[in-house]
């Protein structure tokens, strides 16, 4: 059961983070605030902030995510 529970827990991290993307690159992190981004995902408030206290827990979230990226395709073309 605790891992479904961790499953839907990382869904809806992602959700977050996809979001949290697009605004980010639209408006700039400066312009966006915590409320931008939960007004465009499928969760309430209280949803957001139990994964996310602020902004910058999310854009932290967002380079671990591109850094894990690039590693992946760096490793990709020394194999």
């Amino acid at each position: 059961m605790e891992d479904k529970k961790q499953k839907a827990g990382q869904i809806r991290k992602k959700e977050i983070l996809d979001v949290a993307k697009k605004i980010f690159l639209k408006k700039g992190f400066a312009d966006t605030v915590m409320e931008d981004i939960i007004t465009e995902t499928s969760l309430s408030r209280g949803g957001v902030y139990y994964h996310y206290k602020n902004k910058v827990e999310i854009l932290h979230d967002l380079m671990r995510e591109g850094m894990a990226y690039r590693l992946r395709k760096i490793n990709e073309f020394l194999t």
